[in-house]
């Protein structure tokens, strides 16, 4: 789900990697899914002003539905689950936050979420029949009703309707432009992946290193979680395994998707839309890169063709899978 990002150089034309950092390379507090979901009840409650919900069903796809369904929100205190996301968006209104809309929660807002989902007022389905994200929110208030659909990305409006009246398209995230880079991603090579990569400007490079200090800050956080990555560590200190790249690459990664996955309030950058795989995407060759030396820039521009080759492979894999996408296409961009 995207962060507004300033406009970059708008007279040049965009490059391949500089569509992919823009649209699929974007910080993230939390798991990407509920995130989607919150983002897309606050983008239809907005159409409502200050009124109050009395009802909302959302609708999701199965893969949405699955990774929300245990998964920890960002401030909430360990509370879980795609139906709390998506009455925290309700209660927020705020679409504008785009990943960071969870970033403070206040306990009010949790209060007044928590009512609303005790009093029924928010019901969540999945349609095992859809396929990629689709997040559908339908609400009615005293003075009206409204409709959102996120389709074709986390952050991606496809629909916005308001007492069943279609908004102007100019609301609509990513129509048209968006599948533009993924229909040159579907019929590219590596050698045009190994170029884009190596074409790789002053900007872009400042970009993917702050995706390097976000995510290392990350993993900083998740070791003081006891999960995952500690674990690594420990076996490492004990001498059950060796202290090497593979030993401390797993370390670092684990670590840093244990914090986002427990709802620590930590950011990381994201890559194919998906906190995870960002993590693994970014990391890996960073870690690999200077464990071996190599001058920071080739580091940089490696990282660069870690989240192309990660983009590539989803297009034909879908923004959601059953097969894991740190393993298939972030692994493979590592």
């Amino acid at each position: 789900m995207p962060e507004k990002r300033p406009a970059r150089r708008p007279a040049a034309p965009s490059t391949l990697l500089k569509e992919v950092l823009r649209r699929e390379v974007l910080p993230a507090m939390g798991c990407t899914e509920p995130l989607a979901v919150a983002f897309c009840a606050a983008s239809a409650a907005s159409l409502l002003d200050d009124a109050p919900i009395l009802k909302a069903l959302i609708t999701t796809d199965p893969g949405t539905y699955k990774n929300g369904l245990a998964v920890s929100l960002p401030n909430t205190g360990g509370r879980k689950g795609n139906l709390l996301a998506a009455a925290l968006g309700l209660v927020i209104r705020r679409p504008g936050l785009g990943t960071g809309i969870l970033r403070r929660v206040s306990p009010s807002d949790l209060e007044a979420a928590g009512k609303m989902i005790r009093e029924g007022r928010v019901a969540l389905r999945a349609v095992p029949a859809r396929r990629g994200i689709y997040i559908e929110c339908r609400l009615r208030s005293a003075r009206g009703s409204s409709v959102c659909v996120v389709s074709g990305g986390h952050g991606n409006i496809s629909l916005l309707e308001k007492n069943g009246r279609r908004i102007a398209a100019a609301r609509t995230a990513g129509a048209g432009p968006a599948a533009a880079y993924k229909e040159i991603l579907k019929k590219a090579d590596f050698r045009l992946l190994f170029r884009e990569a190596g074409n790789a400007d002053a900007e872009d490079l400042a970009y993917i290193k702050r995706g390097i200090l976000m995510n290392l800050k990350a993993s900083r956080a998740g070791l003081g979680l006891k999960k995952v990555g500690y674990y690594i560590r420990d076996l490492m200190d004990k001498g059950y395994l060796k202290k090497d790249i593979l030993s401390t690459a797993k370390l670092t990664a684990s670590a840093a998707t244990d914090a986002r996955m427990s709802g620590a309030p930590v950011e990381v950058m994201s890559s194919g839309e998906s906190g995870n795989q960002g993590v693994v995407a970014i990391l890996v060759p960073y870690l690999v890169g200077r464990t071996f030396k190599v001058p920071e820039r080739k580091i940089l521009k490696s990282i660069a063709l870690s989240h192309l080759v990660n983009s590539y492979i989803k297009v034909f894999t879908g923004e959601l899978s059953p097969i894991c996408g740190c393993a298939v296409a972030a692994g493979v961009g590592a």
